[in-house]
């Protein structure tokens, strides 16, 4: 019997999730509960905003053959501060009370593979997003603050990477970042999606467009609306639905979105629906013609790929971390990234084009199953643990 924790960020009201680390180690973790030689916990650490600081308490959930071990973190100490000191111990001392064989973490300025470090045991760490490419791109707080936290992210980043002796890469775009800074063996396992995305019975409302993602600068939410009132002299019943939830840390520029809605006099077509649950968020993949996807960075984008699985074509931005996943003019099309008139003129162009949105949203389901199902990334994630576990006799 192998055990293994996997030390990340987890859902607290699964299947439903925020953000795409949650939703890939939920998606990938539950075909391995049928593997009978694997022992499997989590070890999340999460800052539960909606929380009153007198229900911050560790709790330990058996959801059938799993255990997941939930370490509150107080969100009043950022981040940056907390994954090196609080949320870093309170993991460590989980991870060596469960006394693993082998862990997986997820990301790299995170609490957990530094947690992973401290006990020594043999660890593998899975790549999410770019985090010191992500902070050089969102300077919030000021252009000091900004500077300070990039530089902060990119020396825990190197450092994690330097440490490690095996990554998981999920994409092309996330290797070839990694490879040049690690000497560990790189592993690629891409990104797996909920089973739901693929068996939706679909039925799109004329005209609706999509996108996923928190409200922050990096996903290009200001681009979206300013498209979007393109589109809509163009198409006029085009509605676009913003799946996403407005972040403390990015408080000036959700307002910056908010006026931008005000602006445009767009409050009539774009919705900002702000987080959906898990049943909320398959209906709208059900029901949309059309997703969007005007990010500026991405590691390997999961909403993309949940797209994709749903049977939806995309209008994305040109950029590496999606040259995988959307091909020209065959799942999709690809825009420069802030080109506003460009994703205009191919969401029109689309809306138009009921055979090309067929067309598009068949080949994306098909590279979808061909890649993206569950089983696929478990079967390759236990394959790897048998190996990193085999090595250490």
């Amino acid at each position: 019997m192998l055990r293994v924790v996997v030390a990340g960020d987890y859902p607290e009201n699964p299947p439903s999730v925020v953000g795409g680390i949650q939703a890939i180690i939920y998606t990938t973790v539950q075909p391995m509960l049928d593997y009978d030689d694997l022992e499997l916990h989590i070890v999340t650490c999460e800052k539960w905003r909606d929380r009153r600081p007198t229900r911050f308490r560790p709790q330990t959930v058996r959801d059938g053959r799993l255990t997941v071990h939930y370490l509150p973190s107080s969100p009043r100490i950022p981040h940056s501060l907390s994954m090196l000191t609080l949320d870093r111990r309170s993991v460590r001392r989980s991870l060596e009370a469960l006394a693993p064989d082998l862990v997986h973490a997820h990301g790299q300025v995170a609490a957990y593979p530094l947690a992973a470090f401290d006990t020594g045991r043999p660890a593998v760490i899975t790549i999410q997003g770019i985090n010191t490419l992500e902070a050089r791109l969102d300077r919030r707080g000021g252009a000091l603050k900004g500077k300070l936290r990039a530089a902060l992210w990119q020396a825990i980043e190197r450092r994690c990477l330097a440490r490690a002796s095996d990554l998981i890469t999920p994409s092309p775009f996330a290797r070839q970042v990694v490879a040049p800074l690690t000497r560990a063996h790189l592993h690629t396992i891409e990104n797996p999606v909920h089973p739901a995305f693929f068996n939706l019975r679909r039925a799109p409302v004329p005209g609706r467009v999509l996108m996923v993602g928190s409200i922050q600068k990096r996903k290009g939410t200001l681009e979206a609306i300013q498209a979007m009132a393109l589109v809509r002299r163009i198409v006029p019943n085009a509605q676009l639905t913003i799946a996403g939830s407005f972040l403390p840390p990015f408080r000036a520029y959700g307002d910056m979105v908010r006026r931008s809605l005000f602006d445009l006099g767009a409050a009539g077509y774009v919705h900002l629906a702000g987080h959906l649950g898990h049943s909320a968020l398959l209906e709208a993949y059900r029901t949309s013609e059309l997703f969007l996807f005007p990010t500026w960075l991405e590691g390997s984008p999961v909403a993309l790929a949940e797209a994709m699985a749903s049977g939806l074509p995309s209008v994305v931005s040109d950029i590496a971390s999606t040259a995988h996943l959307v091909e020209e003019g065959v799942t999709g099309y690809r825009v420069p990234p802030g080109d506003v008139r460009g994703l205009a003129e191919r969401m029109a162009g689309l809306l138009q084009d009921a055979s090309a949105i067929r067309r598009f949203g068949h080949a994306a389901g098909e590279v979808a199953r061909a890649r993206f199902l569950p089983e696929l990334a478990a079967r390759a994630t236990w394959q790897l643990y048998q190996a990193l576990a085999g090595r250490q006799v």
